[in-house]
This record gives C-alpha cells, sequence and structure tokens, in this order.
C-alpha cells in the first residue's frame, strides 16, 4: 500500500471520530472514499496488521495511537493548506480541498508550520474571514479528539449533560440564541466533512447569531460568522456553556 493510501484511510476515519457516529466499518470508509468495499475491507487488513487500527468483535474499527498520530498530522496538514489555497490564493472551496488532498501527502511538516503561521498573521492584518476556516484552529498542534473524550486541547471541558437549560443532544436548531454553545457531536455524516472545514467540531464553542426567514441560522465559529441551512444546523448537536 502507498503511504498516501494510507495515510487516506486513517485521516477518513479520523474524520468520522469527530461525529456522533454507532460505529466506523469498511462500508462507511468505502462510501466516504469511493472505493470498492472488497478493496477497502483488504486494506484496512494491512492497517491493523501495521498497528494503525484496531477492530472490535462486531467489526467496528478505531485508531490505534500510532494510527491516530498519522491521521492527526495529515488532517493538519489539509486544513492549512486548505486554507491557504483558499483564503490567501483564491481558490473555490471544493477545488481547495482537492488540491490539499494530493499535497498534503508530500509537504514537509516544517512548511506546513510556516504555511499556517502566514496565513494565522495575513488572517489578522486583513480581518478578513470568508467563514470556511478556523485560523487558531488550523495551526494548533493538536486536532481534537472524540467527543468521549470531553475535552479539546486548548479549549474548555464540555459542561456535563444535565447541567444546562439546553438538554444533552438539543440540536442547533433549537438552541438559545446569543449564548455560548458547545457543539458536542455531529449526527450527519453526509455534511462532516463540510463542518469540520467550518471549523465546526466537536468541543468548539459557537453562538446562534439569529435565525432566518427559510429557517437557516447564522452561526457564530471564533471571528467568523456563518450561514447553515436548516438540514444542516439539525445534524449539530449542542449544549449551552
Amino acid at each position: 500500500m502507498e503511504s498516501s493510501e494510507r495515510e487516506d484511510y486513517l485521516e477518513a476515519v479520523l474524520v468520522r471520530s469527530l461525529a456522533v457516529q454507532a460505529h466506523t466499518s469498511a462500508k462507511d470508509l468505502a462510501a466516504d472514499l469511493s472505493i470498492g468495499e472488497e478493496t477497502v475491507s483488504a486494506d484496512l487488513k494491512s492497517l491493523e496488521e501495521q498497528g494503525d487500527l484496531v477492530f472490535d468483535e462486531t467489526g467496528a474499527l478505531s485508531l490505534t495511537v500510532q494510527g491516530r498520530t498519522i491521521a492527526e498530522r495529515v488532517l493538519k496538514k489539509h486544513r492549512v493548506l486548505q486554507c491557504f489555497l483558499g483564503e490567501i490564493l483564491g481558490m473555490e472551496d471544493h477545488a481547495a480541498s482537492d488540491e490539499a488532498c494530493v499535497l498534503e501527502h508530500s509537504i514537509s511538516d516544517t512548511a506546513i508550520n510556516r504555511i499556517g503561521n502566514y496565513v494565522k498573521s495575513a488572517g489578522h492584518r486583513r480581518n478578513w474571514h470568508r467563514g470556511n476556516t478556523s485560523y487558531n484552529r488550523l495551526i494548533n498542534n493538536n486536532i481534537p479528539n472524540p467527543v468521549a473524550s470531553g475535552l479539546v486541547p486548548g479549549m474548555n471541558k464540555i459542561p456535563p449533560a444535565g447541567t444546562s437549560s439546553t438538554p444533552l443532544g438539543s440540536t442547533l436548531t433549537d438552541a438559545m440564541e446569543s449564548v455560548p454553545l458547545a457543539v458536542i457531536g455531529i449526527t450527519g455524516g453526509e455534511y462532516l466533512h463540510r463542518l469540520i472545514d467550518l471549523g465546526v467540531i466537536p468541543g468548539e464553542v459557537v453562538i446562534l447569531k439569529r435565525r432566518l426567514h427559510n429557517n437557516a441560522v447564522v452561526l457564530q465559529v471564533k471571528e467568523c460568522d456563518i450561514a447553515l441551512s436548516p438540514e444542516i444546523a439539525g445534524t449539530i448537536l449542542v449544549e449551552k456553556m
């Protein structure tokens, strides 16, 4: 297996682990990566033999420490590159993401850190945000852990269930406006990649600014205001801080 293929698989498993998913299976990854399920199953077996992931008795898979380390490094590269290509060079979101998928496998950690620092400084100078990135998180050395960890590096601990007026598992569409909300999960797998690109991930603190006439919402993520359709907003689980 090529090293780029290995990294793609591990990154895909990590991305799924950032959402609320009952299981991650070979079928899930086959759909995410547009690869045949038989091929994916064989490749996952190879990754298991390399010590990158493990299967439980139900067939669900999870990353080992080794696998997570690789996946976090690749996902960080993807975010920094997509931000640079989109925000600095002006590429469209999908084109920037596709290009980042290619470059992330060959660029060095040193180059990524320099690009990330440049993007951050450029963002602060211009105070320019299109709403598809979160600069501070892009250059963070740690990609957030799954919801089960309860803690994201550099962020506040997610409030325990029952400590707020917004019940555990309430969606963004039902949340209060103008108050800090902790994202605790994402239930819509089809929107997962888009939300991660926007910086809406478990552990992030957001504010519902207002609701629009078509039931869409305007959400503040750090310094960015982004509009989300009611379908997407309904997949985001939040708790009041």
